[in-house]
């Protein structure tokens, strides 16, 4: 479960739908809320902050697109050494600064970092 998620993602919840799941699998902590940010910006700074325990520039941070678009992925420079080391993962680009445009990335990251074989 997420500790944080976004406005968007939050609007798009399917209350009936989730609470009729829990109510069936007898499980109410899968309907839990996270926190909701305004922006992308915000779930990450968020996020990061509430980090306990992990210093400055190493949080390790994953970015996908959703759960079932895992091809291609956007992971944070500490993760890089680790991605280099694998043989199923394909690191495609460099390092590049993650700027934000009113709280949303500023291009398509996820379409220019590294992909999952």
């Amino acid at each position: 479960m997420a500790d944080v998620t976004t406005r968007k993602l939050f609007d798009k919840t399917n209350f009936v739908y989730m609470y009729m799941n829990a109510f069936t699998s007898t499980e109410p902590a899968t309907v839990k809320m996270p926190m909701v940010a305004a922006t992308s910006e915000d779930a990450l700074r968020m996020a990061v902050k509430m980090a306990n325990g992990v210093k400055s520039y190493e949080h390790k941070i994953v970015w996908i697109k959703n759960t079932l678009e895992l091809s291609e992925i956007i992971i944070s420079e500490p993760l890089l050494a680790e991605a280099q080391s694998r043989s199923n993962i394909e690191v495609i680009s460099d390092p590049v600064e993650l700027t934000f445009i009113d709280g949303e990335p500023q291009t398509d990251l996820l379409a220019s970092v590294s992909q999952v074989l």
